[in-house]
């Protein structure tokens, strides 16, 4: 069998995939909380998030169960959000290069909005020698660079979610009795 490793090589992918999926637990119950408490939207909306936060918890109790019953498909909720976060990074960032490719876009509106009422920002962007243009392509420009640093991260969480799912799978496959789960740390 092939070593499994996640975190630089500190812990096996079962355990990174149980500290993600009580992330993802943690992440649902704050969603949920978020979306009854706080919340001061529809009741649409208020919906929604319980049922997002459901669906989190939800994925995340599978992958900790998959993980000890050694049942490789059960893995598939906590995939498939961490697909579904792939996807709309890759969504985030492609509306943040369209805002860095136009000057007419909504994020530029609004910053150029943002500084024309204020004129402390003024001031300081005119000391600092950039004009309102320029500092709005910087604040686009940062905010791609997040957004792509958010895209790793999220990629990585999936190859931990997904060589979880190809370990279990594997293990499965060699046919491994329950004595085998405990002497490999799954």
């Amino acid at each position: 069998m092939r070593n499994y490793v996640c975190c630089c090589g500190c812990v096996s992918v079962t355990h990174g995939s149980r500290i993600l999926s009580m992330f993802t637990i943690m992440g649902g119950i704050a969603v949920i909380y978020n979306a009854c408490v706080r919340s001061r939207g529809s009741t649409t909306m208020k919906f929604i998030g319980v049922v997002v936060g459901l669906f989190l918890i939800i994925a995340g109790v599978f992958a900790i169960h998959a993980v000890k019953a050694r049942k490789p498909r059960q893995m598939f909720p906590a995939i498939g959000i961490q697909a579904i976060a792939l996807l709309f990074s890759i969504l985030y960032i492609a509306a943040f290069v369209f805002a860095c490719a136009t000057d007419d876009s909504n994020v530029a509106g609004g910053l150029r909005a943002e500084c024309e009422k204020s004129p402390d920002l003024r001031r300081q962007l005119e000391d600092a020698g950039l004009s309102i243009e320029k500092f709005i392509r910087m604040v686009e420009i940062t905010i791609c660079i997040i957004l792509s640093i958010g895209f790793l991260i999220t990629l990585w969480f999936f190859s931990i979610q997904f060589n979880t799912y190809r370990f279990l799978k594997e293990f499965e496959s060699k046919g491994f009795g329950p004595s085998a789960v405990d002497s490999y740390g799954v």
